[in-house]
C-alpha cells in the first residue's frame, strides 16, 4: 500500500509542473522584444512538455498497464519529456548567459 502510495505521490504532482510549463511556454510566445531570450518554437515544447505530464495522472485510476504507475506513459514518457525539458533549457539559459542577453527592464540602475 505504501509503495503505491508513494508513486501516487512522485507521478500525481502533475499539476504544478503542468502550471509551470505553460506559463513559461506563454511567456516565451508573448514576448515580441526584438533579441527573444528563447526561441519561439521552445514556447511551443514547453507547452507541448507541460500537456504530457498529465499522463502521469494515470496513476489514480490504474495499477497496471500503460497508464499505472510503473506504465509506458504515466512514468516513462513523463520523466523522459521532463529530463529532456530540463536539459534543454538548462543548456539555454547557459547560452543567453555567455551571450549577455538580458532584457533591459530586468536590469535596474541604482
Amino acid at each position: 500500500m505504501f509503495h503505491d502510495f508513494g508513486w501516487m505521490i512522485l507521478l500525481g504532482t502533475w499539476m504544478p509542473f503542468t502550471i509551470w510549463n505553460i506559463a513559461l511556454g506563454m511567456s516565451i510566445l508573448l514576448d515580441k522584444t526584438d533579441t527573444p531570450v528563447f526561441p519561439r518554437w521552445s514556447g511551443y515544447m514547453s507547452i507541448f512538455a507541460g500537456v504530457s505530464y498529465m499522463l502521469g495522472s494515470g496513476d489514480w485510476f490504474f495499477f497496471e498497464g500503460a497508464m499505472g504507475w510503473n506504465g509506458i506513459l504515466a512514468l516513462y514518457w513523463v520523466f523522459i519529456i521532463f529530463g529532456f525539458w530540463v536539459l534543454y533549457f538548462s543548456w539555454a539559459s547557459y547560452k543567453n548567459i555567455q551571450r549577455g542577453y538580458v532584457h533591459t527592464q530586468d536590469v535596474l540602475a541604482k
